[in-house]
């Protein structure tokens, strides 16, 4: 999938799902749709979404 895809779009989509995310105004359902059309896989679009808006890990209570 990646090897016969567009490789600016992919990489403009995957920024604007960044940008987006970052802008808690900003509806994100047009950025990823924009991914999906340039072929980004969910890996690259989860990982973008995590630079954002990191990764959570739920406390152990012994």
């Amino acid at each position: 999938m990646k090897r016969g895809r567009d490789a600016d779009a992919a990489s403009s989509a995957l920024a604007r799902i960044q940008r987006d995310a970052a802008d808690p105004g900003v509806n994100l359902m047009p950025a990823l749709l924009a991914a999906v059309t340039a072929y980004v896989t969910v890996g690259e679009i989860t990982a973008a979404l995590e630079t954002v808006f990191g990764t959570w890990a739920e406390r152990a209570i012994a």
